[in-house]
Parts: structure tokens; sequence; C-alpha cells
């Protein structure tokens, strides 16, 4: 753990633990745990007796994830205005 308590907060590692995740992503760790389980967010890495998520490879995830939520909300969108369903 960090200094202050999370992990990787303080000493501004790529690797935190679930506490420190939904810190950096605002929402509570019950989030954390169902995007782990929508494979949102993916599986953590194990380092030694820690669980860690890779913040930047998280972030990563979620952005694609939304990238491709994006298109496809336009894709239907777009076939709407077409006439298509």
């Amino acid at each position: 753990m960090g200094n202050n308590g999370t992990a990787g907060e303080a000493s501004g590692s790529e690797f935190v633990d679930h506490d420190g995740l939904a810190k950096l992503l605002s929402c509570s760790v019950t989030t954390i745990h169902k995007l782990r389980k929508d494979k949102v967010i993916g599986e953590p890495c194990q380092i030694g007796g820690l669980v860690r998520w890779h913040y930047p490879t998280v972030r990563e995830r979620i952005l694609a994830a939304n990238s491709r939520g994006a298109t496809l909300a336009r894709d239907e969108f777009i076939g709407r205005l077409n006439g298509s369903s």
C-alpha cells in the first residue's frame, strides 16, 4: 500500500489495488467488482501475494469499450435516420 493507505497513489505506481482503482475511477469498490465481472476492466495481476490492476491498461480498456459503444450507438442512430432497424 502507499503511504496514505491506498495502493499506488502516494508513490505514483501504475499498479493499484481495488480501493485505489475505485478512487482513480471515482466510483465504488462494488462498481469495480461489477466492471471486472462484466469483463470491462479485465483481471488484476498477481504480484507476489498482492492483487493489483495496471491502471494504464484498465484506462485503455475503458476508453476502448466506450469507443465501441459510441460507434454502435452512432451506427444505430444513422440506421434509424436511414429508415433501417
